[in-house]
C-alpha cells in the first residue's frame, strides 16, 4: 500500500536534486542518523526489492505458485475439484475472501486469486480486469476454498511467507504441495528472461507475440528510449490483438 508513495517521494526526491537540492544537512549530520550514511554510494536499496509475477496480494502468490504445480504435475481439470485447502501464516488467512466486484477488491483478496488460478491456470492482468469479476466457475470454486493457519508457517512470518496446498478431487485422491514461497525475491537475481516471461504472460491477451518480441527487444536496448518513441514503434507494427 506504500508503493505510490514511495514513488512519489522517489520522483520528487529526483527533482530536489535536479534543482541543487542535495539533503538537509544538519539532519544527516545527526548521530542518530548516521548509520543510514555508512554505505552511502555502495549499496543501492532500490535493488532489494522483489518482483511480484501476479497483480494481487504478494501473500496469495505462494497458493497460486502451489496450485499451478499440482494441476500440472497431476493434469488435474478444475472440474475434478472437490476441495482446496490452504495452509499458511495467520495474516495470509486474515485477507479478503469476498466475491469482488472492483479490481481492487480482486487483488487484495485471497480467495479471488487462488479460485480464479485454479480455474484459468493463471492470474494476470486480464484476470482482475472488471469484466473477469463475475466469471461463474471462479466464483463456483471460491466456495471450495479453505483456510488453515499452519503454526509452523506462521512461526516464520514475516522473515519468510509461505504455503502449503492440499487439493482434494472428486474421485477421492489427495495431492499436497511441498511448501511455496513467493518467486521474484531480490536474491533471485531476477534478469530479463524473467522479466520477459511475466511481460508474455501479463501482456497476451492484448499483445500478439511479434508485438511481445518487439517491445522487450526495446526495452532491452542499452540506450535509453522515451516510452513515447516506445510506443509508437509498437502501434506502427500493429503489434495489438
Amino acid at each position: 500500500d506504500g508503493v505510490p508513495f514511495g514513488v512519489m517521494i522517489g520522483a520528487l526526491a529526483v527533482m530536489d536534486a535536479t534543482c541543487g537540492f542535495t539533503g538537509n544537512k544538519n539532519l544527516l549530520e545527526a548521530y542518530e542518523y548516521s548509520g543510514y550514511l555508512d554505505d552511502l554510494g555502495e549499496k543501492y536499496h532500490v535493488l532489494d526489492l522483489y518482483f511480484k509475477p501476479y497483480p494481487c496480494c504478494r501473500w496469495a502468490h505462494p497458493a497460486i505458485d502451489a496450485c499451478i504445480e499440482l494441476m500440472r504435475e497431476h493434469s488435474i481439470k478444475h472440474g475434478d475439484i472437490e476441495h482446496v485447502r490452504v495452509k499458511t501464516f495467520k495474516r495470509a488467512t486474515l485477507l479478503s475472501k469476498i466475491e469482488p466486484t472492483t479490481t481492487d477488491e480482486a487483488q487484495y483478496n485471497i480467495a479471488y486469486p487462488i479460485a480464479s488460478t485454479l480455474v484459468h491456470g493463471n492470474f494476470s492482468i486480464k484476470e482482475v480486469s472488471d469484466g473477469a469479476l463475475r466469471d461463474e466457475k471462479t466464483l463456483e470454486m471460491m466456495k471450495k476454498l479453505s483456510f488453515e493457519v499452519d503454526e509452523e508457517l506462521d512461526s516464520k512470518f514475516p522473515a519468510k511467507r509461505i504455503c502449503r496446498v492440499e487439493i482434494l478431487t472428486k474421485s477421492g485422491e489427495l495431492y499436497v504441495s511441498k511448501n511455496c514461497e513467493p518467486r521474484g525475491e531480490a536474491h533471485e537475481n531476477i534478469g530479463i528472461d524473467w522479466l520477459s516471461e511475466k511481460f508474455r504472460r501479463t501482456t497476451s491477451h492484448v499483445l500478439t507475440r511479434d508485438g511481445q518480441d518487439l517491445a522487450i527487444e526495446l526495452i532491452s536496448r542499452e540506450e535509453d528510449m522515451p516510452i513515447r518513441t516506445l510506443v509508437d514503434k509498437i502501434n506502427d507494427k500493429k503489434s495489438w490483438i
